[in-house]
């Protein structure tokens, strides 16, 4: 049998390993919507379930697979203009899902608002990147998601630096054909460890120099150098974009 003395030593032993166990955190740090104007929660009976971005007074974009399908009248709304999530700024009701018809592989989706945003310093359309990144550049992911797998998600906006790979690393961190459709999303791993997005990011913008170059797609949210997470490009989305929301109000470069 084990002694009382015994049980107190493997209790110990036990603590200090799960207290010294590196936490897979997503790391990064607190922000304000005063840096990031076009950021708005995707909300789901008040919910927020993704990010999204504002591409037009009364248009945001997000990922695919936010998109359901079956949404009900007034199930979705957007929140802009605030720093928090499910708190403040303003929600308007969206009128319109459209996702794009590769859904699976394609992962953007439209999102019309009820009415037109209520533009301002806190309110602004982003700008869009119209040509193609060079792999190893770093870029900025910006989101509510959580900051580990199980941990509840942040109030404020946080931000974090992932650095792009070469694509192909990126071949078993996404459920397609990654060679047949190697032009539609741009791979990329944390730029330190401890840092990631994970679940609540997806439909948010990955940004280089305050463009919006990709949307967050698919990731495996374990904050390590090994770690890959997909981006649906941009750049090659800009005409779907342009025939269903008309010409966009900030033009990208």
């Amino acid at each position: 049998m084990i002694r009382a003395e015994q049980l107190v030593l493997l209790s110990s032993f036990l603590h200090l390993t799960v207290c010294f166990r590196p936490q897979r955190i997503m790391g990064g740090e607190e922000t304000t919507i005063d840096d990031f104007p076009f950021m708005a929660g995707y909300e789901r009976w008040g919910w927020m379930e993704c990010g999204a971005t504002i591409v037009r007074d009364d248009y945001a974009m997000t990922a695919a697979h936010c998109v359901r399908g079956n949404e009900k009248d007034g199930e979705i709304t957007l929140r802009i203009g605030t720093s928090y999530r499910e708190s403040g700024g303003y929600v308007v009701t969206a009128t319109k899902l459209i996702t794009h018809a590769g859904r699976r592989a394609h992962d953007i989706a439209l999102i019309r608002s009820e009415r037109v945003f209520p533009m301002g310093e806190k309110v602004k359309v982003v700008t869009l990147g119209k040509t193609r990144l060079a792999s190893y550049v770093p870029g900025t992911i910006v989101g509510w998601g959580k900051q580990s797998g199980y941990e509840d998600s942040p109030t404020q906006m946080r931000k974090t630096t992932m650095q792009m790979v070469a694509r192909a690393e990126c071949k078993y961190a996404v459920d397609f054909d990654w060679e047949t459709n190697i032009e539609i999303f741009y791979c990329a791993r944390p730029a330190e460890e401890g840092n990631d997005a994970c679940a609540g990011d997806s439909g948010g913008p990955f940004l280089v120099d305050g463009r919006q170059y990709g949307i967050v797609s698919r990731g495996q949210c374990t904050g390590t150098l090994d770690d890959r997470l997909a981006f649906t490009t941009i750049y090659h989305y800009l005409d779907w974009i342009d025939t269903i929301a008309g010409n966009l109000t900030v033009p990208g470069s």
